[in-house]
């Protein structure tokens, strides 16, 4: 999968020095620069067309800040699906009851105005990119039926940002919908838990790509640092124990990114299958690569807001967003079951 094949030199630059330089910012602010975003959309990173370029954008941005990754990430998620010129998009789907099961938990309501408008009232936790979005993509009840509706932003929505240990600059917050005028994107008798699950499916493609992201960070700062530190009289990279970490995170990487490859069908399609184990596979080559960048640095890895204490902040967000890994082992689990014992007739 290659990195560059769908980024210009520009916005290359972009994502190697102006993100690399402001990553640790970013983290403990927890808001990415408005200027930021405003260059990575002249360089044309909010208007990527393909699933395929959406995922190298996102992998190359999370090798030093996987906020402004994860905002890449969902913003390109609904605008591959709803289109739109300049806007930045959200996407709200958690309720307070949870993220899990998404359809016993809707609890925001649409009310039909007429006209192709509806009034929506309820409120969204965990929603991605609220800080910075121009445009909501939210799932709510239309009568009894599960709908996704496109919210403009306006003063009947108000955002509170949430302070979370992974992903800082990622723009999460809770959205309170308190009589928003919206407009329907799923048509009546379309399930709009199973439209969610179109972004969700490449959202966990992204996951496995900002894992590859990481991997590809650690595996630069643990020979880095291998390199220049020594032990008892030789360089710490020259030791097994050292060079076997690095050769497993580079063959989990390169399983993971032929996974990746394989779950989309060139025209844009996800096989969501495919798309939860590789959000499982990066879940957990996140928490190894982190983590191993974390022990090689020593004392240095474990200083706050250092780039390997981050990565491995963000590593675990990795395991519980976009489908927890238990409830996607559960599903893979019942994939596979299914298909053995049909194959036996």
């Amino acid at each position: 999968m290659s990195q560059e094949s769908c980024l210009g030199p520009a916005a290359s630059r972009l994502l190697d020095e102006e993100l690399a330089a402001l990553a640790g910012d970013i983290d403990r602010e927890n808001r990415v620069p408005d200027s930021l975003i405003e260059k990575a959309a002249a360089e044309g990173l909010f208007d990527i067309g393909s699933v395929e370029c959406l995922l190298q954008a996102v992998r190359r941005a999370s090798r030093f800040s996987r906020g402004f990754a994860h905002v890449l990430l969902v913003h390109g998620s609904c605008r591959l699906a709803v289109g739109g010129e300049g806007r930045v998009y959200a996407l709200g789907i958690t309720e307070a009851g949870g993220g899990t099961d998404v359809r016993a938990n809707i609890a925001t309501r649409a009310e039909e105005l007429g006209g192709g408008s509806y009034r929506l009232e309820g409120m969204k936790y965990f929603t991605s990119n609220a800080l910075y979005a121009s445009h909501f993509v939210v799932l709510a009840l239309a009568g009894e039926e599960p709908a996704l509706f496109l919210c403009e932003k306006q003063p009947r929505i108000r955002v509170e940002p949430l302070d979370l240990s992974g992903f800082r600059g990622s723009g999460v917050g809770k959205v309170v919908f308190d009589g928003a005028v919206c407009e329907r994107l799923t048509e009546p008798g379309v399930d709009g838990v199973r439209a969610a699950l179109g972004y969700i499916n490449v959202g966990r493609l992204g996951y496995a790509s900002l894992a590859l992201g990481i991997a590809d960070r650690a595996i630069e700062v643990i020979v880095e640092a291998a390199s220049s530190k020594r032990v008892f009289g030789k360089r710490l990279l020259d030791y097994q124990g050292v060079q076997w970490r690095i050769a497993s995170i580079a063959a989990r990487r390169a399983a993971l990114e032929s996974l990746v490859v394989s779950a989309l069908d060139g025209g844009g399609r996800v096989d969501p299958e495919k798309a939860a184990m590789a959000k499982v596979l990066g879940g957990e080559l996140a928490l190894e690569a982190a983590w191993s960048a974390v022990q090689i640095l020593g004392g240095r890895g474990l200083a706050m807001w250092g780039e390997a204490e981050r990565m491995y902040r963000d590593a675990k967000v990795i395991d519980i967003g976009e489908g927890a890994k238990e409830v996607l082992m559960d599903y893979i689990a019942g994939r596979t079951v299914k298909k053995v014992l049909g194959s036996r007739g």
